[in-house]
Order: structure tokens, then C-alpha cells, then sequence
């Protein structure tokens, strides 16, 4: 876990935080995440049309602006209890759609771990929502954020199955679904292990 902490580390000081440093002012972390989950629209629709490098394209960037909108509210101290239940709900809405839409490839493994995760979620922004200290609301934690990772290289090897029908990028769909399912698992016993401290 270590090394992928210092990974994520030098990822989140040398691309995101500059980035974030530009974004004017006005714009709040909510935003970046709302806008996520408009992005869903022509994703799917690209993807129903068969314009799949568009899909692919707009796709990258809807689950680059995950990262962008959760350090956006941290510099700028502007973390909201909204925004801690919208982000993780967008996410996996965005992913439960672009599943759905290539069900033939996505293992009933995993299927199986999306249902129960968005159980958890829902869980989650409930408890959330009654919370009244918005100071003590739970931060992601490392493999989650792998996990996120890992879900979202998985989208982008399908799309890219579909593209060039080569088995290489179904072997990697694969490998970053069973990846994805490893690193959820370790988020929530995270999550359980921190919420016992």
C-alpha cells in the first residue's frame, strides 16, 4: 500500500494540484461534480452511436474531474456534506450506466460487489445527510481511491475492446475489474477498521 500512497502522492502535487490552483474562483468543488454527472449524457449517447474514441474521450475526462473536485474542496476548504455524497454517488453512477451499456462483459463477480457497494453508498449518504457535525465527515481513503482508478482503466479497456476487437484489451478489462474488486474490499475494511479506532 505504501507505494501506491507515494504514487498517488506525486500524481496528486504534480498534475492535480496545479491544475486545481488555476480553476477560477467562483467555480465550487459541487460544480465539478455535477458537471461529472451531466457527462454521463453524452457519454451514453456517444457510446449508443458508435462513437466510441468521443465516449472514450469524454469518459477520461468525467473521471479526471473526480480527482479535481475533491482537492478543489480541500484547498479552498469548501467540503460539504453534499459534496461527500454526491461525489461517490456520481462516480458510481457513472460507472453503473457505461457497465450496463457492455453488460456482456462485465463479470457476475463484480456485478455482484457494484450492487453491494451501492448499498454501502447509499448507506453512507444517508448516515451523511443525518450527520449534523460537517466537521467529522469521512475522507476516501487510499484504496479507494485505487479502487476508482482501477474502475475507470477498466472502462477505458472496453471501450477500447470495442474499438479494435483485440482480446489484449479484454485481458486487461479484466485484470483492472478483479483489480477494482481487490481494492474495494480493502476500502471498506479501511473504512471499518478506522471507524473501530
Amino acid at each position: 500500500m505504501e507505494i501506491l500512497f507515494r504514487v498517488q502522492k506525486i500524481f496528486q502535487n504534480w498534475v492535480i494540484s496545479p491544475i486545481v490552483k488555476k480553476i477560477p474562483s467562483w467555480i465550487h468543488p459541487n460544480q465539478l461534480t455535477i458537471l461529472r454527472g451531466i457527462l454521463i449524457i453524452p457519454i451514453v449517447l456517444l457510446i449508443l452511436n458508435g462513437n466510441l474514441w468521443s465516449a472514450a474521450l469524454i469518459y477520461l475526462i468525467a473521471a479526471f474531474s473526480d480527482g479535481l473536485d475533491g482537492e478543489l474542496s480541500r484547498i479552498r476548504n469548501k467540503q460539504t456534506k453534499l459534496g461527500r455524497s454526491l461525489d461517490p454517488a456520481i462516480d458510481r453512477l457513472l460507472h453503473l450506466v457505461i457497465f450496463l451499456l457492455f453488460y456482456q462483459y462485465s463479470p457476475f463477480l463484480f456485478s455482484i460487489l457494484f450492487v453491494i457497494e451501492l448499498i454501502i453508498l447509499l448507506y453512507g449518504g444517508y448516515i451523511l445527510l443525518k450527520t449534523k457535525d460537517s466537521t467529522n465527515l469521512p475522507t476516501p481513503n487510499i484504496a479507494g481511491r485505487w479502487k476508482f482508478i482501477f474502475w475507470a482503466s477498466s472502462v477505458v479497456c472496453i471501450l477500447f475492446f470495442e474499438i479494435y476487437l483485440s482480446y489484449f484489451w479484454y485481458l486487461l478489462f479484466n485484470l483492472f475489474i478483479i483489480l477494482s474488486i481487490i481494492f474495494s474490499l480493502a476500502s471498506v475494511i479501511l473504512y471499518l477498521l478506522r471507524k473501530k479506532l
